[in-house]
């Protein structure tokens, strides 16, 4: 489709094959042969009245403008994923600030938005956080489940779907929290301080006691990467 949207003239079946291989994909002739007349049957393209010549049509022009959208779309996607990964203790410590930017404004929203099925949910999820951390464990899921609930009580999809993405690295918490262990500031109850604010529709509350939690937490580790630097 791309060839045919470039090209100036009308463009033929194996000039089309040979746009395909181009791209890396190998292909029968006999396959070679039939792709302008399932172009054609889809509305893709058309015969242009020159022998064996095709040329896109209207409708095919759309379907690779959306086609693109979705290439550019994904790029971007993983573009993101890739800025995210963690190689460095210093990478968390960007991710933190990432997280202060979304979860901030995620409490704030909440509060003004929050229904009390949200708030019934962001209180199990602290509970359970609080029941594992106390028996020893790390609470990777548990953490995770209270912050996405609050994000989920924000009803912004976009900060939900930013967070989804950090929160599902282990590496990062893992490291996280074995930094906020060594400098002794693991704080789980702090989620309950942020659920208060949401809980008594007091965004500016719930915004503070929020960016406190994470600025703790930025603090431990730039304590660490400070100390592992003398």
């Amino acid at each position: 489709m791309k060839e045919l949207a470039t090209s100036q003239t009308p463009v033929g079946c194996w000039r089309l094959r040979d746009a395909v291989f181009a791209a890396g994909i190998a292909i029968s002739e006999t396959i070679a042969s039939r792709l302008p007349r399932d172009l054609d049957q889809q509305g893709l393209a058309q015969p242009s009245g020159v022998k064996s010549g095709h040329i896109i049509t209207d409708q095919g022009r759309r379907e690779l403008a959306a086609l693109n959208e979705v290439r550019l779309r994904e790029a971007h996607h993983n573009q993101f994923l890739e800025a995210i990964r963690v190689k460095m203790v210093e990478d968390v410590l960007h991710m933190l600030v990432i997280r202060r930017a979304v979860e901030v404004e995620s409490a704030r929203l909440a509060a003004l938005r929050g229904t009390e099925e949200d708030i019934e949910r962001i209180e199990e999820a602290i509970r359970k956080h609080k029941e594992v951390t106390e028996a020893g464990g790390h609470g990777w899921e548990e953490n995770s489940a209270v912050h996405l609930a609050i994000a989920r009580a924000s009803q912004s999809r976009a900060y939900g779907a930013v967070l989804n993405l950090i929160l599902q690295d282990r590496q990062v918490f893992d490291i996280q929290v074995g930094i906020q262990r060594t400098v002794g500031s693991v704080a789980p109850q702090e989620h309950s301080v942020v659920l208060e604010g949401i809980r008594n529709g007091r965004p500016e509350e719930a915004a503070a006691a929020m960016r406190a939690h994470v600025d703790r937490m930025i603090r431990a580790v730039e304590g660490f990467i400070a100390n592992k630097a003398r």
